[in-house]
């Protein structure tokens, strides 16, 4: 099996098994659930001048636990796309303003070349198998736009029991990912999620040529 199709099928399997619980884990409460979510918004409003007035791909969006927020900080136009239909149409259920796609078992985007501002990748980035992640990343390059695009990634950081699934990259292995883009931003967070695993958030621009 390759690796696309064995990551869709995990991710399907996933969203079966915990639904709106797949950001987190089965055994976390709602409430836990709904606090987490509060500290990665407040974490987006930090990062609002990457957002305002922009069009923004919310990459890996799930069942849409960001999208609300983005729109909150006033986008111009929000897009989520994800592999899973379920987490899909519930995103569209909940917010009916943006537009919402499926990715292929690829990773391929549906969108033509510098279509967006700003890309935002919460913890998405660490799922991709390692003989995925370059033509991922190539991906998300190719539909920024130049000098004024910015990919905003928040990956975890720390070994976890789900390393199955999960592949910890280090800033420097993301610097190389999107070579000749400027880093920004750069900051080692601690209480995104209930067990506070480490997180790193980074913020990149694309360079004007």
């Amino acid at each position: 099996m390759t690796a696309p199709v064995r990551m869709l099928r995990y991710w399907d399997n996933r969203y079966r098994k915990q639904r709106l619980h797949t950001v987190e884990h089965c055994d976390t409460p709602q409430g836990e659930t709904e606090q987490a979510t509060l500290l990665v918004h407040g974490v987006l409003d930090r990062l609002a001048k990457y957002f305002t007035g922009r069009k923004v791909l919310d990459f890996g969006c799930g069942w849409g636990r960001n999208i609300g927020k983005i729109v909150a900080l006033g986008t111009r136009e929000v897009y989520g796309a994800d592999v899973n239909v379920w987490a899909l149409t519930q995103a569209w259920n909940r917010h009916p303003s943006g537009t919402f796609v499926r990715l292929d078992p690829d990773g391929n985007l549906p969108f033509r070349d510098e279509m967006f501002d700003t890309v935002l990748s919460w913890t998405v980035l660490q799922h991709v198998p390692p003989e995925e992640i370059a033509a991922t990343c190539s991906e998300l390059q190719r539909v920024l736009k130049r000098r004024t695009g910015f990919v905003v990634l928040a990956e975890n950081v720390t070994d976890t029991e789900d390393r199955d699934h999960i592949w910890f990259r280090s800033k420097e292995l993301y610097r190389k990912l999107f070579a000749g883009w400027h880093l920004v931003f750069h900051e080692r967070l601690t209480t995104l999620d209930c067990r506070n695993e480490p997180h790193q958030l980074l913020v990149l621009r694309r360079p004007q040529a």
